[in-house]
């Protein structure tokens, strides 16, 4: 399988929306964002993927402040629990660059994988290349909607 892309997404921790709009790394040009439902269900904290979305040369905080869904979603979901924002830095083998193709297959897996309420394309079908992604972070903060591994090579299409 040497078509197949290894991917490392390491996930941050929660974010709110204001310190996510204020987000700057240097680095943070090619990377994926989750916007999240948390919610406190008994003594359990409960996640739900509400969009997942991701950027290529723009910083994550200017994409946030031009997103055309952000506040549909924080309107919608007040009263039902904490809106939160983690972004995925992506890294990949060192023989494979980055590309906007790529981060856009990146996004799609997640998309498809997940089904997230918000999103609207990429929810029925993966036309991209074999890539397993391996998500990390996701222990220490809990989120269960995004497996630990997702390899498109196991998916079996109709």
């Amino acid at each position: 399988m040497d078509n197949l892309y290894n991917v490392n997404v390491k996930w941050t921790k929660d974010l709110d929306i204001e310190d996510a709009l204020d987000y700057y790394e240097d680095n943070d040009h090619e990377m994926l964002y989750i916007i999240l439902r948390k919610r406190k269900y008994k003594e359990n904290i409960i996640y739900t993927a509400l969009y997942i979305g991701m950027t290529y040369k723009q910083f994550l905080s200017d994409r946030l402040k031009n997103h055309h869904k952000l506040n549909n979603i924080i309107e919608e979901q007040r009263g039902k629990g904490e809106v939160v924002i983690r972004f995925g830095d992506i890294s990949l083998p060192l023989n494979k660059r980055i590309s906007e193709k790529l981060v856009k297959d990146i996004e799609a897996i997640l998309i498809h994988e997940v089904q997230p309420e918000y999103n609207e394309m990429s929810r029925k079908s993966y036309r991209g290349r074999e890539i397993k992604i391996t998500n990390l972070r996701l222990g220490v903060f809990g989120v269960k909607d995004l497996p630990k591994v997702i390899d498109t090579t196991e998916w079996e299409f109709i």
